[in-house]
């Protein structure tokens, strides 16, 4: 089955982007949802060969750039691949992204690992062909005993999985819920930059937006904050925040509060530390103006709930489209607004077990800064 690009798209495709849209076809394949297809240009020069989705913008994902056999041993490759990248970045950790979808290979599918436990998603019907060959590389894998596999929203499972995870993030061990938490669970994306909160922890009156489980509150509170306000919008996320401070024993400096973030920010009072990791905005191109002006809103009030005599504000974007630049001048226009200096002391993106491939800009989504922030 072939499906042929436009001569104006086939340069872009055979440059390493991995997303054949279906506005690019100039015809498309006689494929059921996940089929093995083959890309080819208008001359009929073969390109690339990836899965075919019916649904959605994105026609074909690109799998490999040659005629290969997608077939089980494909599939064990590019998992062992991923797993050696993994172990040579972080030597003698478990916890980490084992798979990151298109940068390594298998599009569309992400694979946390958490120790003993892997916790695996796609909405990718390709992966449903290959639900038995993926369940089996992952289980009998050194060390895991347990998996979840939610496989376009079919559920499968093998080992004593209770639902519920305990995960080192970086040092600290935090309890989630593979049911109940959003994404795979945990955002491992986060746990290197969570750890700058706690030098400017100590004894400041701390307030964590978008909390989730408790990854910035629970390091903040660690460290000696006076005090600790977190919020989000999902009552068993704070259940598990709440659960995660107790286990490190500062439920008492923590206080959790179930509502809208952007609400409560807009009536806050003085922090000396106002932490912001909004989910992604801008999911499309057409959504990105609006976007921008409600990141623009949230930075501003976070900064003025930030003490007159100074004080720190981490922030975060994860909308690829809205890149290291852009987001730079949405701070400063917050800044502006707020009546308040800033200067960067620290800028990131995710740890190196998400990679970012060169040839396709859309698997660069993080961006997380640290500001000092004070009255202008």
């Amino acid at each position: 089955m072939r499906a042929i690009v436009n001569e104006k798209e086939e340069r872009r495709v055979a440059r390493g982007h991995l997303w054949v849209y279906r506005s690019e076809l100039s015809k498309a394949p006689e494929a059921a949802d996940g089929d093995v297809v083959d890309i080819m240009g208008p001359r009929g020069k073969f390109i690339a060969r990836g899965f075919y989705q019916s649904d959605g913008a994105i026609a074909v994902r690109v799998l490999s750039r040659h005629q290969a056999n997608i077939d089980a041993g494909f599939l064990a490759e590019r998992f062992a691949t991923a797993q050696r990248l993994r172990e040579t970045m972080f030597p003698g950790e478990t916890t980490y992204r084992w798979v990151h979808g298109e940068s390594d290979g298998l599009p569309g599918l992400v694979v946390d690992r958490y120790g003993a436990v892997v916790s695996a998603r796609t909405p990718s019907p390709f992966y449903s062909n290959h639900v038995k060959d993926i369940m089996e590389i992952l289980s009998s894998t050194d060390g895991v005993t347990s998996v979840r596999f939610d496989c376009c929203g079919d559920i499968h499972e093998s080992g004593d999985m209770t639902g519920d995870v305990v995960v080192n993030s970086a040092g600290v061990e935090l309890e989630c819920s593979l049911v109940l938490g959003q994404k795979t669970g945990f955002y491992l994306d986060q746990r290197e930059n969570a750890k700058w909160i706690e030098p400017i922890a100590k004894d400041a009156r701390v307030l964590d937006a978008h909390c989730y489980v408790g990854q910035w509150t629970v390091r903040a509170a660690m460290a000696g904050a006076a005090f600790v306000h977190a919020i989000d919008s999902s009552e068993p996320a704070l259940e598990f925040a709440a659960r995660n401070a107790d286990r490190h024993g500062v439920e008492d400096k923590c206080q959790f509060f179930h509502g809208d973030a952007a609400a409560f920010l807009a009536d806050a009072e003085p922090y000396d530390v106002v932490c912001i990791d909004p989910p992604p905005l801008a999911k499309t191109r057409r959504s990105l103006a609006k976007s921008l002006t409600v990141y623009q809103a949230l930075n501003r009030d976070a900064m003025k709930a930030i003490d007159l005599e100074g004080g720190y504000l981490i922030t975060s974007t994860c909308s690829h489209l809205v890149d290291a630049s852009t987001f730079e001048e949405t701070l400063k226009r917050a800044a502006r607004s707020a009546k308040r200096q800033a200067s960067i002391l620290k800028w990131a993106g995710p740890p190196a077990d998400h990679p970012q491939l060169l040839a396709m800009p859309e698997t660069r989504y993080l961006n997380c800064v640290l500001l000092r922030v004070w009255s202008s």
